[in-house]
């Protein structure tokens, strides 16, 4: 199941960027239902809010979510949840 690591990296990006938001979703997506391993699809933001695009061209905002993405991957790789064949 992809639950964990997707609440794993939800987590990390709260803390990370600090913003909140509903990012565990589950949805009927070909990038995430054929994958013979756990995956998680993470949309950082919206190229059509102005002002959300301006945060996204920041090395800074990049930086910080780049490495709030990589805690929320080491989150779940450490976490037992990411253990035992239920989650592959």
């Amino acid at each position: 199941s992809s639950q964990c690591p997707a609440e794993r990296i939800q987590n990390a990006m709260v803390s990370g960027i600090h913003e909140t938001g509903n990012w565990v979703r589950s949805r009927v997506l070909y990038v995430t239902n054929h994958a013979t391993v756990p995956a998680v699809l993470a949309e950082i933001g919206y190229l059509s809010k102005p002002a959300k695009l301006v945060l996204l061209n920041t090395p800074a905002y990049q930086e910080r979510v780049a490495s709030a993405l990589a805690q929320g991957v080491v989150d779940y790789l450490t976490d037992t949840c990411s253990q035992g064949p239920q989650n592959m």
